[in-house]
């Protein structure tokens, strides 16, 4: 359970690593392990290419795709391979089966050795636990990317009453919330409010 004073990257590996793990148990979580790891790969390498969150995507990031991944041997099966993925699972829950005029296909196979395959152009199979492994051991071992870089901050754990809470802001130093209120304001980097009510 995340915590007041962890790092975060101690909350990366509660939050994300540790759940992962747990669903790398399930063989039916399949699905539910590529949903999760995508935006974690995709933070991480906008933040490597820097590319802001609000921008599209460019050739850099599909080249730190094809750097993670030798497989997708180009820009553009890094993007069919993205589009299939990342797109179709985050989008409608299920793989993405056509780019332009380029058919797609894809699939998950817990059986496969590497992360990724692709055995003809357009078509692909993952093996989400390796595929996921892959992602948080790149994400581990250089942190310092994904925390930043030209993303949205981390989120991070504060107190309310006495219990901790999580927030995607960091409140001001200055903030001092007396135990009785019922109101915790936090502003963000990017001058933003956020207001908590206590029901």
């Amino acid at each position: 359970m995340a915590d007041l004073g962890q790092t975060p990257q101690e909350h990366f590996i509660l939050w994300f690593k540790k759940p992962l793990e747990t669903l790398a148990g399930d063989p039916d979580a399949g699905f539910a392990i590529v949903i999760l790891a995508l935006p974690l790969l995709e933070r991480y390498l906008r933040n490597k290419k820097s590319i802001p969150p609000d921008n599209s995507l460019n050739d850099s990031f599909y080249v730190g795709l094809h750097e993670m991944f030798p497989i997708l041997s180009d820009i553009q099966t890094a993007k069919e391979f993205w589009n299939t993925y990342r797109n179709g699972f985050l989008h409608q829950a299920t793989f993405k089966t056509k780019m332009g005029a380029t058919i797609l296909n894809g699939g998950l196979n817990g059986d496969i050795a590497s992360p990724i395959e692709a055995p003809s152009r357009g078509n692909f199979v993952v093996n989400p636990i390796v595929f996921a492994s892959s992602v948080t051991d790149a994400i581990e071992s250089d942190f310092a990317t994904y925390e930043h870089g030209v993303g949205y901050d981390l989120p991070d754990v504060f107190e309310l009453h006495g219990s901790p809470i999580t927030q995607s802001f960091a409140p001001p130093p200055q903030a001092v919330v007396p135990s009785t209120s019922s109101l915790v304001t936090g502003v963000a980097p990017a001058a933003r409010s956020q207001t908590i009510r206590n029901p």
